[in-house]
């Protein structure tokens, strides 16, 4: 009679279905697309440490050139922003590690076109942040707990301290909270 370590056996089983769902979710999470230098350590990182059977992984996401500027900041709505698709933007939100502060502003009359502004709140640190994309346009992208929740273009002026442009608002039923993340990618 053979003896098993069911024990072994079960966090085995357990850890391979935690890296699938890892792997999904990371799917779900860059579905809009990922910068090839992200995606070339993705992969490597699948082959050297994924299972025989996550190995071959279809890791064929819409890519960025790697030449295309690329960036991404985070911050938390406070309680007092709202709870609702249509309050979350009623007032700037401050991005106090890019230096800058997001106004998003329906277009009268439509329901879900929107102008989006992105002003200084540290001239300095903002045009650091955006330094890849000064006098150029580009795409944004608004996420709430990696739900898309907006899309835009901006130009951004030549000193980085000033942006505007306009977009869409996605449909949302759910109540928007907790955190907001801004990707910013182009600048062709």
């Amino acid at each position: 009679m053979k003896h098993f370590d069911i024990t072994s056996k079960i966090l085995e089983i357990h850890e391979r279905e935690e890296l699938k769902k890892a792997v999904e979710e990371a799917k779900e999470e860059i579905a809009e697309g990922i910068h090839k230098d992200i995606l070339s350590e993705v992969e490597l990182l699948v082959q050297k440490n994924g299972p025989d059977e996550l190995i071959n992984v279809d890791l064929n996401f819409e890519e960025t050139s790697a030449n295309e500027p690329y960036y991404s900041t985070e911050t938390d709505l406070l309680a007092a922003s709202g709870q609702s698709l249509g309050e979350w933007f009623s007032r700037p939100i401050s991005f106090v590690g890019a230096g800058f502060i997001l106004d998003i502003r329906r277009v009268i009359g439509k329901k879900d076109e929107i102008d989006i502004y992105l002003t200084p709140s540290n001239e300095a640190v903002m045009s650091d942040s955006l330094a890849h994309f000064k006098g150029k346009s580009v795409k944004l992208s608004i996420k709430n707990n990696e739900r898309h929740i907006l899309s835009a273009e901006l130009y951004i002026d030549e000193n980085g301290v000033a942006a505007e442009g306009s977009g869409m608002l996605m449909e949302i039923e759910d109540d928007i909270k907790g955190k907001i993340r801004i990707d910013i990618s182009g600048g062709d």
